[in-house]
C-alpha cells in the first residue's frame, strides 16, 4: 500500500482576505500572508463562515470571486474575477510534497 501523504505534511491555516486587491482588469490579485508557507506548497482553499451570521451572504459572494490560489514564500496570492468589495476568511489546506 502506497501512502500518498500523512499528517505531517498537511498544514491549516486561517487567513483574513481584506478588501485591498492589485489590478485595473481582472484577474486581481492580493498577497496574503500565510506563516511557514513555501513556494512548492500546494494550497486549496475553503470559505470560513463568519461567526457574525448577517454577514455570511456577502462574505459567501465575495469568496466565489476567487478563481485560483498559488503558493509563495511565507505568503499565498490569490485571484479573483472580479474584486470582492468585502471582507472574508478562508481556511487554506496546504499539502506539502
Amino acid at each position: 500500500e502506497k501512502k500518498i501523504a500523512d499528517a505531517s505534511r498537511t498544514q491549516h491555516h486561517i487567513l483574513n482576505v481584506g478588501t485591498n486587491w492589485t489590478g485595473d482588469a481582472a484577474p486581481y490579485t492580493q498577497s496574503v500572508a500565510a506563516n511557514g508557507m513555501l513556494a512548492t506548497d500546494r494550497p486549496k482553499v475553503f470559505f470560513m463562515a463568519p461567526d457574525d451570521f448577517a454577514n455570511v451572504d456577502a462574505q459567501q459572494e465575495a469568496f466565489g470571486q476567487l478563481y485560483s490560489v498559488e503558493s509563495a514564500a511565507g505568503s499565498i496570492i490569490l485571484y479573483a474575477k472580479d474584486k470582492p468589495t468585502v471582507e472574508f476568511s478562508i481556511l487554506c489546506e496546504v499539502s506539502r510534497i
